[in-house]
């Protein structure tokens, strides 16, 4: 498969997720995170969970599906008020009209070397992020993140990792909101 294919097809199952996963029963308690009112929560979503939703709606064989995501580790970041106020008006009470569009416009657009994964003293950006805006007054912003299973392997493999989940968000008065991962989110990156 090309590597363009393979963008094509990780884009349309991004969207399948996001179009799909209003409910879901992934992680009970996410990460969460909270600066100047803005809840920012992260899902580690493991391909067994997207492997097996994609086998319920599609006729492709279990090794074609799995062929689609075994390579990569999924996330999802969500930034959501705590107040339930939508985020677009949170955004603009917080910083005005004009620097909530550069807001969006940064995260629409321009994020993918702002989020990574840090393993001990090494940062890998991500390959892939989709901002789903399909929702945002329900569900506030919605990031699916992907990163390589092969660029993180041989850092994973190694012992006493403190492993942590990076968004540097510098249209946001530079907030930098960290996730450091506990052991049961290590265990699944290392047995994925």
């Amino acid at each position: 498969m090309s590597c363009y294919s393979r963008y094509i097809t990780i884009c349309i199952c991004l969207f399948m997720f996001f179009a799909c996963n209003q409910n879901d029963e992934l992680t009970k308690n996410p990460y969460e995170k909270e600066v100047d009112g803005i809840v920012y929560s992260l899902k580690y979503i493991p391909t067994s969970f997207l492997i097996n939703k994609d086998l319920k709606s599609s006729k492709d064989s279990f090794e074609s599906i799995k062929k689609q995501y075994e390579d990569h580790y999924y996330f999802k970041l969500n930034m959501n008020t705590k107040t339930g106020q939508n985020i677009i008006d949170k955004l603009n009470d917080n910083y005005g009209e004009s620097e909530t569009l550069e807001i969006i416009n940064q995260i629409s657009f321009h994020s993918k070397k702002k989020l990574k994964l840090r393993i001990n003293d090494f940062e890998v950006s991500s390959v892939l992020y989709h901002l789903d805006k399909s929702f945002v007054e329900l569900n506030g912003m919605d990031i699916m993140v992907v990163f390589r299973v092969d660029e993180l392997d041989e850092l994973l493999n190694s012992e006493n990792n403190v492993v942590a989940f990076k968004f540097e968000n510098n249209t946001i008065d530079n907030h930098q909101i960290e996730f450091l991962f506990d052991d049961v989110i290590i265990n699944q990156l290392n047995d994925a």
